[in-house]
């Protein structure tokens, strides 16, 4: 199972010795595990949507490596397109969590970030496991969005990590459907969490920074998205952010690093579509993808403006251009 895709991972040349400890670039992956065809959906609107983000930067895609940073633009975020896991017949749950955890494994040992693309939110838990593995020693925060804590449950990825003492924290955002059950993890474990409630009574905009030193793990769920910008969620809940809010507060992560990203609770069978077929949450989750891969090349454990100053003084080594207009 997976066989042919995890070769195609194998085959992955590692990058230069010289790019080992820099940020970036990323390699996405599609996970299927969950709503069927969720990552071919998003990742085909995804390559197809403009590429330019928020800050001026541009991502650029690659379906070979190793890919690093020449200077051809102001902010140049190399992507490489690792394909789709979801082309197999029905593997089961064990299957899927075996795969991923190699192949991310695979990728973070040659100096990719991985970014999942799809399925239920299970590549969360495979994805810290793997860089637990490899990285003991570093303490990961995972900064969680979702309308739901998702962590009542026994069997939930997050909740996992926690009982298994493989996490510094979690922070959790944009929770607006929190049982007791959740609630006694929350306390339990001292999660930290922001909820709708609580976002909106302090102000938004009150909400500049997620301070934090330690690397960081981004896994954002669709529903964390009021269902009139994502109705394509499996269980929508009203009340919750528009994609600009998440943008703003996602762009105040902080950390040294990021050591993943998985979007995830996409399902397009319950998603609503212009006349060409393009649906709601397809094009809010493509933009959601591209601004938290800027944030994996970007991030910084104290401002926005410190994270800019390293692009910048990649720029001074010749590795990104100044020229803002490298065409003229």
């Amino acid at each position: 199972m997976f066989s042919k895709f995890l070769t195609k991972v194998k085959a992955i040349p590692a990058r230069s010795s010289d790019w080992a400890n820099r940020l970036g670039p990323v390699a996405l992956v599609g996970y299927g595990c969950g709503a069927h065809q969720s990552s071919q959906m998003l990742l085909n609107h995804f390559y197809n949507s403009p590429r330019d983000c928020d800050i001026y930067a541009e991502l650029t895609f690659h379906d070979q490596a190793p890919i690093e940073c020449p200077p051809e633009t102001v902010f140049f975020l190399p992507v490489l397109k690792c394909g789709d896991m979801s082309d197999v017949d029905t593997p089961t749950p064990e299957e899927w969590y075996l795969a991923s955890t190699e192949c991310t494994t695979d990728l973070l040992e040659k100096g990719y970030v991985p970014v999942s693309v799809g399925g239920d939110g299970s590549a969360t838990l495979s994805m810290v496991e793997a860089y637990k593995r490899l990285f003991p020693s570093d303490e990961v925060v995972v900064i969680h969005f979702s309308a739901h804590p998702r962590v009542g449950k026994v069997d939930s990825p997050v909740r996992v990590l926690l009982e298994k003492g493989l996490l510094k924290g979690v922070v959790s955002v944009g929770n607006r459907a929190v049982n007791s059950a959740d609630r006694k993890v929350r306390k339990e474990h001292k999660m930290f969490y922001m909820d709708m409630h609580a976002i909106y009574s302090k102000g938004l905009f009150c909400i500049r920074d997620i301070r934090n030193d330690y690397p960081v793990f981004l896994s954002i769920d669709a529903s964390v998205l009021d269902p009139a910008f994502a109705p394509g969620v499996e269980d929508p809940v009203p009340g919750g952010l528009s994609t600009r809010d998440l943008l703003h507060i996602l762009n105040g992560v902080r950390g040294p690093k990021v050591v993943g990203i998985d979007v995830h609770g996409y399902n397009p069978k319950l998603d609503i579509t212009r006349g060409d077929g393009l649906g709601l949450t397809q094009m809010a989750l493509s933009k959601v993808i591209k601004e938290s891969i800027l944030k994996a090349f970007t991030i910084s454990s104290q401002t926005e403006e410190e994270g800019m100053t390293r692009v910048q003084m990649m720029q001074r080594q010749g590795t990104i251009s100044e020229n803002p207009y490298p065409d003229h």
